[in-house]
């Protein structure tokens, strides 16, 4: 386990910015410090929990078949009041890969969308088990 994990705080832009490894444990170590016993146990609980999770220790390890071959019902039942045209065109739309993503407009994520891409960057994160990112690291 390492100490940056156990720690678990951005890293001040100085410290983080350096390329001293000597300066980078100094802050880990002062940041472990500072946590009390109780902090530094729900955090390594925390960390055992993330590397059970990615060793999917817990939960379904198997995932049910389709079954293909029953017809699927309404999801929502069609009212006569209610034009389809909007849905249809927005349907359309989310199909060919033009999504709005919070502030950002018409944002093309692709078809199927690359859902690990940052829309607005277009920094891809790696396909990796999500909980140990590390997201600081913008590269």
């Amino acid at each position: 386990m390492r100490v940056d994990e156990l720690a678990g705080a951005a890293a001040p832009a100085a410290v983080a910015g350096a390329d001293s490894l000597a300066a980078r444990l100094r802050w880990r170590w002062n940041r472990l410090r500072c946590m009390s016993p109780a902090e530094v146990a729900h955090r390594v609980f925390r960390l055992a929990a993330m590397q059970a999770e990615r060793a999917r220790a817990f939960g379904p390890q198997r995932i049910p078949a389709p079954q293909l071959g029953k017809p699927a019902g309404a999801w929502v039942p069609a009212l006569p009041e209610v034009d389809p045209e909007p849905y249809l065109v927005a349907a359309r739309r989310i199909a060919a890969g033009r999504l709005d993503v919070f502030a950002l407009k018409d944002v093309f994520v692709g078809a199927p969308p690359r859902w690990n891409r940052d829309p607005k960057t277009g920094i891809e994160a790696p396909l990796r088990f999500g909980k140990l990112l590390d997201y600081r690291d913008s590269g």
